[in-house]
């Protein structure tokens, strides 16, 4: 077992169904749980725990890690949010759970095997509702979609935000071209004719001009989100070298004036967060510093941009639908999967779900 693997503490250790199995509980410090997920190729910062104890607080998450013959072969990082004097409650595992190592081919029964100690940790042995939101992946997400309710997981929360944009990195530059939606290709065409440096970094120096292009968008547009890109310059600090987010940046005679915060890690290049100031516009600088990176990307040997959500905005959907092309990839991304481990933890649920529908009419609202 390689020092990645080696827990902190074992505070928790559960016997599984299969002789060679354990399922570890709880048992790795953060910098050794982020050494861990860098080995696998389906990462998200949601399973990190970087970014995790961020989101959620240190104190609310739990992790379970799955080991055969020594070796870790899937896992989970799950957020538990109760309420005041209840000791039930939701059990969130988001952007998870990762099954899939480097170098090895792709066992579902390990996916299986993990909602299968999931379960039984988080539901049956504590009593929480848990809510799955898998990673999205344009081959992997069906797959996974049919084991989870193969194993008695309902499909019930519809997302505001349904679908996930992949642009097809494994085309050479023509298709490319021809892939992309006329009214884009044209527009490309625009940003090609000004004078435009792109480059791809992760200094301190990139992400402090990145975030004052993020914070110049949100003021300009006046748009209301949870401040998620102000952890960029934490989550380069704390993660391994493989994980930390890396900066595209476009520049106009010397100024940024647009920039991408982006995950390159495993199988797929993930666009985190966007910025931009009001140059950017006349320039359309955002069309070339996008197309730069598909091409950036591919030549890197990723199969799949993963550009997210459309975020209830139709001037992105537009622009995302036409850089996604003939040739990419929309994939359905409207549920979270349940499975009720108790009527309290349920309760709970409802009303934690219901706070979040809420707040997010609550932000529709101040963005509209």
């Amino acid at each position: 077992m390689s020092m990645a693997h080696v827990p902190r503490q074992e505070r928790g250790q559960r016997p599984s169904a299969r002789d060679s199995t354990q399922v570890l509980i709880d048992s790795h410090a953060a910098k050794e749980w982020d050494d861990l997920i860098s080995e696998f190729v389906d990462v998200s910062y949601d399973q990190t725990a970087a970014f995790s104890n961020l989101r959620w607080g240190e104190g609310r998450l739990g992790e379970l890690v799955l080991v055969e013959h020594g070796e870790p072969v899937a896992g989970a990082r799950i957020a538990i949010l109760t309420q005041p004097g209840l000791s039930r409650g939701l059990a969130y595992l988001r952007g998870g759970p990762f099954w899939r190592r480097h170098g090895v081919t792709p066992d579902p029964t390990h996916f299986r095997a993990v909602i299968d100690a999931v379960r039984a940790e988080y539901c049956l042995r504590r009593g929480h509702h848990l809510a799955i939101t898998p990673r999205f992946h344009p081959e992997f997400s069906v797959i996974e979609a049919k084991l989870l309710q193969t194993e008695g997981f309902r499909a019930r929360r519809v997302s505001p935000d349904p679908h996930r944009y992949f642009v097809n990195l494994a085309i050479d530059r023509e298709r490319q071209m021809d892939s992309l939606d006329q009214g884009w290709r044209r527009n490309l065409r625009k940003a090609l004719g000004h004078d435009l440096e792109m480059t791809l970094g992760d200094s301190e120096a990139d992400i402090e001009r990145f975030i004052g292009l993020n914070v110049s968008l949100k003021r300009r547009k006046r748009f209301h989100d949870q401040g998620h890109a102000l952890l960029l310059p934490e989550l380069a600090r704390s993660l391994p070298p493989t994980l930390r987010p890396k900066i595209a940046l476009a520049y106009h005679r010397g100024r940024p004036v647009t920039g991408a915060a982006l995950l390159l890690a495993g199988d797929i290049a993930q666009y985190l967060f966007g910025g931009s100031d009001e140059a950017m516009l006349e320039l359309n600088a955002g069309y070339a510093l996008q197309w730069w990176l598909v091409g950036r990307l591919s030549a890197q040997g990723y199969k799949w941009y993963d550009l997210g959500g459309e975020s209830l905005s139709e001037g992105l959907r537009r622009f995302k639908r036409g850089l996604v092309g003939k040739e990419g990839r929309i994939v359905e991304a409207n549920v979270d999967y349940e499975y009720c481990g108790s009527t309290t933890g349920r309760m709970v649920a409802e009303m934690m779900f219901g706070m979040r529908a809420a707040k997010r009419f609550y932000m529709k609202l101040l963005n509209a």
